[in-house]
């Protein structure tokens, strides 16, 4: 019996920093890194490290003491017994993973500013040769994280029809492809539990602008009652209940990399969640955060903290807490967050 299992991509990650080149900034205002063609640009540093929501996110719950197994495809190569020798290390079940002979495994390359912005090069082997085939009557588990599936809608779809029929609470945040499928299919949003996308993730999944995050909600909730969780970067994030709206501020970092911040955010929610369950058993049958709001301070100080201290390290694991280290740490106690009742 697992606590969570994980589903979305594993990647091999490889940070490229202080690399030589020229920036520019193009006609409408975008930073630009531009290398010239035929001309070698050297790298003073590098760091390689796994990636992808699966096991972002499984990292997260497995240093929180959670029994966590991550589903994903990998290439039987050299880049996939890295993600795999690294999973290991971090006592990360992947025996429902697809480990296939004759792919590649995913592959970033990301070129680093000093800013801490990125730009990503990826190679991702197509569904068809690397299709993901859970055994789901093997699963026993309390919930479901279910990140980007890179457009595999027919498994999508079973895993929300699985985790409904088998009552296993779904978190979601899902990838580009999966957000185009809900959209034209909202009656699906009703299947989470948690659903958590970025911003401009929310405007593209209503069609709305995204700067009306009041109409983005009000046409949300409209199909989904559950917990609604808008990250806005440096600006912070916005949740919302059917009874009432958070506003959570940034908390002041230095950032490094941007790499894993939403994974980090969205798991750390969610073992917060899982703690506070302990206490709460009845907490989403019973909506018990209706009456009593503040008991969700925990998880979204949690989840504001790791995502945090990813930002802060280079790669999308490197800083990532557990759960017991944050409950030692004291600068998030001051964090104001402002609830308002919906009328």
């Amino acid at each position: 019996m697992f606590d969570v299992v994980t589903f979305g991509g594993a990647s091999l990650d490889i940070f490229l920093k202080k690399i030589e080149r020229q920036n520019f900034e193009n006609k409408n205002h975008f930073k630009e890194i531009c290398f010239f063609l035929g001309e070698k640009n050297r790298v003073e540093e590098i760091f390689l490290q796994s990636g992808g929501g699966a096991t972002n996110s499984a990292t997260t719950f497995a240093r929180s003491k959670l029994k966590v197994s991550s589903v994903f495809c990998l290439g039987n190569d050299l880049f996939g017994k890295k993600i795999l020798k690294e999973l290991i290390l971090e006592d990360i079940d992947f025996s429902f993973a697809s480990i296939k002979k004759n792919i590649l495994s995913s592959l970033s390359v990301i070129l680093v500013a000093p800013d801490g912005s990125r730009s990503i090069l990826y190679y991702k082997p197509e569904i068809k040769n690397c299709p993901l085939k859970p055994p789901f009557s093997k699963i026993k588990t309390k919930w479901f994280y279910l990140s980007s599936l890179a457009g595999n809608i027919s498994l999508f779809k079973k895993i929300l029809d699985f985790s409904f029929q088998k009552k296993i609470s779904l978190l979601g945040n899902p990838g580009s492809q999966e957000i185009v499928f809900l959209k034209k299919n909202l009656n699906y949003l009703q299947y989470f539990d948690i659903f958590v996308l970025n911003q401009l993730e929310f405007s593209k999944l209503t069609g709305i602008f995204y700067q009306n995050e009041k109409e983005i909600f009000e046409k949300i909730k409209k199909f989904n009652k559950g917990i609604m969780v808008m990250t806005k970067g440096k600006f912070g994030a916005l949740i919302l209940t059917k009874k009432f709206f958070y506003q959570i501020p940034c908390f002041p970092s230095k950032i490094v990399d941007r790499t894993g911040a939403g994974d980090g955010f969205a798991s750390g929610f969610l073992t917060g969640i899982y703690f506070l369950e302990k206490k709460y058993p009845n907490l989403f049958e019973k909506k018990i955060y209706w009456k009593n709001p503040e008991i969700l301070f925990e998880p979204i100080k949690f989840a504001l903290a790791n995502s945090t201290s990813v930002i802060e390290n280079f790669g999308a694991k490197t800083g990532i807490l557990s759960y017991q280290k944050f409950k030692k740490t004291k600068c998030f106690e001051k964090l104001q967050i402002k609830v308002k009742k919906i009328k």
